[in-house]
């Protein structure tokens, strides 16, 4: 017993240690939410769609590929329209401002669908 109300003291000790008193309220190492850097979110109508490239300074994210799908024969081809707002969201996803050197392909059959329509681009911030 007497071993133990010192283990206890240390214990209860360290776990005080790790916080600190502000405002009232005990606050860990960590920052409050609000003031942690929020990830940049974009929207997809955001994003600029560029088939070359803009004339002023920008920062490469990386490559944006997709591909576009229709479910049956009976559905229509997927459309220039669906690529571009799929190269959108996913370049939105990354954080980006445009996509630039755009290419859209034709509809073709692949294995997985019946008629595919791809898109590619280079994902950059401004």
């Amino acid at each position: 017993m007497t071993l133990f109300r010192p283990l206890a003291l240390v214990a209860a000790l360290s776990i005080v240690a790790g916080c600190t008193v502000e405002n009232g309220q005990y606050v860990t190492g960590k920052k409050p939410p609000e003031q942690q850097a929020q990830p940049v979110v974009k929207q997809a109508g955001d994003v600029t769609l560029f088939a070359g490239t803009p004339k002023r300074a920008y920062t490469v994210i990386g490559p944006v590929d997709v591909a576009v799908n229709k479910l049956t024969a009976f559905h229509p081809n997927p459309s220039v329209e669906q690529a571009e707002i799929a190269l959108r969201e996913e370049a939105a996803a990354l954080g980006a401002d445009a996509v630039i050197n755009v290419k859209i392909g034709d509809v073709g059959v692949s294995m997985m669908s019946w008629g595919t329509r791809k898109a590619e681009g280079t994902a950059i911030r401004f």
